[in-house]
């Protein structure tokens, strides 16, 4: 059986040197670039905005949970881990940030039909 010469390495070195570049923004951000941290939220603010979506009950509670998400990444900043991707704890947050408003959401429902 004759096997094909696929290019494995290089899909994988094109996104490492995309992960790289991600990383070295963050850590621009951390040292206080501004222009670095508008880069991260034009670059995640479609994915943090829908999932914010998916928790929220209407757009402006989507919009302020996003907004409390990239709030929350700017405080959190000196505690990313550079050695680790940075989408999975960009997405923590996120997630976080939203499990938090839905419980704080859920005993003003549970008073409203009382």
């Amino acid at each position: 059986m004759a096997t094909v010469g696929l290019p494995l390495v290089e899909p994988y070195a094109e996104a490492n040197a995309e992960e790289e570049g991600i990383r070295r923004r963050v850590v621009e951000a951390r040292d206080g670039s501004a222009d670095a941290f508008e880069w991260l939220m034009r670059r995640y603010g479609p994915l943090v905005g829908s999932l914010a979506r998916g928790w929220a009950s209407s757009p402006a509670d989507a919009e302020d949970l996003s907004q409390d998400v990239f709030l929350k990444l700017f405080r959190a900043l000196d505690r990313y881990d550079a050695a680790r991707p940075f989408l999975p704890w960009l997405y923590e947050i996120a997630r976080n940030t939203c499990l938090d408003h839905a419980r704080r959401r859920r005993p003003l429902a549970l008073a409203l039909e009382a």
